[in-house]
């Protein structure tokens, strides 16, 4: 089970969130849930905090004011994390898939009378790790719903599910906020006065994402990718020197930090402009990955289009279990962001 205390901290729903919430807590006024909802969308926006609070107040005997009593029995339970009528399954410890056997044990629970005498809950996530047989099971007690259960399905990319389990929930989709809009919330979380701009743009716009870096001390850590990245486009450091000195970072997240640039550069040899080109670090960073201005428009969006997803695989490979030599996928992607600044 997640911590309890950290999906307790924050106010859900979050500012973000609030047009989902309202739509479910609409169906929840007139008793009229759904039997499955698939929340979708990208890791850092809060779904599991968004389920374990709509997992609050659908358990709540006595909601006041659209929100859990937090006095009740079931208030207390939910807040020891161990209340009897809500489940949350996640793949097992040492695994990354949801099992048959998790959801044949989903079926039998929401096949029980409820030891409240009320609704159930189940929380699976991330249902995109499904296996096979997995997927089946599901989808079969999807079609043969029992009992006065909610279960809330959450996902990064449905586009993974069985389109049949996708048509059998209610579907709701959770977008990433504005920019200025993340940067509110973060500032009111007493961030520290730091320089968001950055750490949001490397972190994909994702305000959790960006929260837990921050409580983590990655701020500085950012900083000095940042840094190690200007003094590769400036040609200060080579690819082998570059992923020398940083063999002892988390070559994943340095990755994912390139490969939020080239999103950003795709973004800006589509339309012409960028918000994240107003740092001036980061225009140099975007800029530099965007081929030259003589190189036909067509060309120039499959050379950057190439380079995104030669990085997407690389970000992969390297947090596979299979324990990769992270130093050389790290200069394999230098090398291909240096073919990009010798072309320009």
């Amino acid at each position: 089970m997640p911590n309890v205390a950290s999906l307790e901290s924050l106010q859900v729903p979050l500012p973000w969130q609030q047009g989902v919430w309202s739509r479910i807590f609409q169906q929840y006024e007139r008793q009229r849930l759904a039997h499955a909802y698939l929340l979708s969308g990208e890791k850092g926006l809060g779904k599991m905090h968004f389920a374990w609070a709509f997992s609050r107040l659908v358990l709540c005997g006595n909601v006041a004011d659209g929100r859990p009593c937090g006095s009740c029995r079931s208030c207390q339970l939910m807040q020891a994390g161990n209340h009897p009528d809500c489940q949350i399954i996640q793949p097992q410890e040492g695994s990354r898939v949801l099992k048959v056997d998790q959801i044949r044990s989903l079926a039998h629970y929401i096949g029980q009378t409820s030891h409240g005498g009320g609704r159930k809950v189940a929380i699976l996530s991330p249902v995109d790790s499904l296996n096979v047989n997995a997927a089946n099971a599901l989808l079969k007690t999807l079609e043969e719903p029992a009992g006065d259960s909610v279960l809330l399905l959450l996902c990064d990319n449905p586009g993974r599910l069985l389109p049949t389990i996708r048509s059998r929930c209610q579907q709701e989709y959770f977008a990433i906020p504005s920019h200025e809009k993340a940067v509110d919330w973060l500032s009111a979380q007493s961030t520290g006065g730091h320089d968001l701009d950055p750490l949001l743009l490397l972190c994909g716009g994702r305000p959790l994402t960006v929260l837990q870096q921050m409580q983590d001390g990655k701020e500085n850590l950012v900083a000095k990718i940042l840094q190690e990245f200007l003094m590769f486009v400036h040609l200060q450091l080579d690819p082998v020197e570059f992923a020398q000195r940083n063999k002892e970072l988390d070559t994943a997240l340095i990755l994912e930090y390139l490969w939020q640039l080239v999103v950003h550069a795709i973004r800006y040899q589509l339309s012409g402009t960028d918000d994240a080109l107003a740092n001036a670090d980061l225009r140099i960073l975007i800029l530099s990955l965007v081929p030259d201005a003589t190189t036909a428009k067509v060309a120039a969006m499959r050379k950057l289009l190439n380079f995104s997803i030669a990085i997407d695989q690389a970000r992969h490979q390297a947090q596979s279990p299979s324990n990769p030599n992270r130093q050389l996928i790290l200069e394999s992607c230098m090398g291909l962001w240096l073919g990009l600044l010798k072309n320009k």
